[in-house]
């Protein structure tokens, strides 16, 4: 299978090569190319990223020439950008650890539901050793998709048609 990886970047020079290597390590994966926008970021997170991309010609780095202030802003950019190649698509934080697994779960199940969207709990850890799991409300209405979010961004992966039709919204 062939996954694109959007990867929205700001500050993660203490957390974005672990992240990366999580990703570009996962399991049943065919092809992985990483898109990631650094949002201007103060800290060294553009030299780790251009470092990072000698060693890696599947991790395509963005030039931003402005801030845009917000996550969800810089996700937009990124998705304005991505070819419509791939047989799926993820986001991903920097400062995320994925399992080996997680791209090939998340696929599975899209595959045996028939869904296209697919969003999950996630594992929070600090460096103190404690953890806690972030869960999904298993309560929601069908009108919450409007006012919340399924899950944590980060989790999400999509079927290429979903994508697809993302990606027109946010270009309209």
């Amino acid at each position: 299978m062939r996954v694109c990886v959007l990867l929205a970047a700001f500050d993660g020079e203490k957390y974005i090569k672990e992240q990366l290597d999580s990703i570009f390590q996962q399991s049943e994966c065919d092809v992985i190319d990483v898109f990631v926008r650094d949002d201007c970021s103060r800290d060294g997170t553009s030299e780790v990223l251009k470092n990072y991309s000698l060693k890696k010609d599947a991790l395509k780095v963005l030039e931003a020439n402005s801030n845009t202030g917000k996550a969800g802003f810089n996700f937009y950019e990124l998705i304005r950008y991505v070819p419509p190649d791939y047989d799926y698509y993820a986001f991903a934080d920097q400062d995320d650890i994925w399992m080996p697994d997680k791209l090939a779960s998340a696929v599975n199940l899209l595959k045996s539901s028939g869904s296209e969207c697919y969003s999950c709990a996630v594992e929070a850890f600090w460096p103190d050793g404690r953890t806690s799991i972030l869960k999904q409300n298993p309560r929601q209405l069908p009108a919450d998709a409007f006012f919340e979010a399924a899950g944590q961004g980060c989790t999400y992966v999509f079927t290429q048609a979903f994508f697809m039709r993302l990606q027109d919204f946010v270009r309209s």
